[in-house]
């Protein structure tokens, strides 16, 4: 994985996310003091949050004003799902990540999946921790104030961070590492130089070991660095997601929700059969059914 693409991995796990600005009574402290001011600085600061699997520095970094408009996006979207679907698609959620963790000595074990990881052990190892980290995440998201219409009412990101960001992060670690790289390592060398500023733009050149220069454009916004592609974009797709948002029927589309309850209803049934599967060859077959089922599909 590139030195960028390891970044941006923990970036995009903590701003996808909505929350109340910094000064939240009833949020958790933030670390750290004052915003340090140097792009370099910035930049150090938050590859030391990511080699301590620390999300909520990450949400920190954003502008309180880009932390509000996540928050109105989620809180549009509150007003606009199905709350009876959506609050079923989560605890569907939590038994796939419970049933996933509990059955999976029954996938590993799978003839198909083994003889797959039979050539890589070392892919095999890594497979394994890939999959346990996000069964985990899967299980945080649908244990949070995620888990229902009115946890989304009144969301504090940086609240949901301080629970779920850590293995939020550990989980996109370890599909990095299940796919041949290791973010740890990767951190562990990166380096930054400003190659040249004007004023509250800097050109920052991030380093690596093994991987050529990136240079990047950072901005002076609102007391934080951030990539200049960011801010160009960021009211831009904030629009663009109130207006999507806005354009949903309240409660949702009422033929897609009675497709949605199908889909939900057949996905509930192959859990409960792998929730139920107590050998080899009960699990076996119900992942030969949902095979067969898939295929229908395309």
């Amino acid at each position: 994985m590139r030195l960028c693409a390891s970044l941006c991995c923990c970036l995009a796990a903590a701003s996808v996310l909505p929350a109340q600005a910094r000064g939240r009574a009833d949020s958790p402290p933030a670390p750290g003091g004052a915003a340090v001011r140097s792009a370099r600085q910035e930049l150090e600061t938050l590859r030391a949050a990511a080699q301590r699997g620390d999300a909520v520095a990450f949400w920190d970094w954003l502008p309180d004003s880009y932390q509000g408009d996540l928050e109105g996006c989620v809180h549009d979207l509150a007003e606009r799902v199905d709350a009876k679907v959506y609050e079923r698609a989560m605890k569907l959620l939590a038994r796939i990540a419970k049933v996933g963790v509990d059955k999976q000595r029954f996938l590993f074990a799978n003839a198909e999946v083994a003889a797959a990881m039979a050539g890589d052990p070392a892919r095999a190892k890594t497979a394994r921790a890939s999959y346990g980290a996000v069964m985990t995440m899967l299980g945080e998201l649908a244990s949070s104030d995620l888990a229902s219409v009115e946890g989304l009412r009144r969301f504090d990101g940086r609240r949901f961070l301080t629970k779920t960001g850590k293995p939020m992060l550990l989980a996109l670690f370890a599909i990095a590492r299940e796919q041949g790289h290791d973010p740890a390592t990767e951190f562990a060398g990166m380096s930054f130089e400003i190659a040249r500023q004007r004023g509250d733009t800097a050109d920052v050149s991030m380093r690596t070991p093994g991987e050529p220069d990136k240079v990047e454009t950072f901005v002076h916004t609102e007391g934080r660095w951030l990539p200049e592609q960011l801010v160009r974009d960021w009211s831009r797709t904030m629009r663009d997601a109130r207006a999507r948002i806005a354009a949903m029927p309240k409660g949702g589309d009422g033929r897609q929700m009675a497709q949605l309850r199908l889909v939900l209803g057949t996905v509930e049934g192959f859990v409960r059969k792998f929730e139920e599967a107590e050998t080899q060859q009960e699990f076996d077959e119900v992942l030969q059914d949902v095979q067969a089922f898939g295929g229908r599909g395309r």
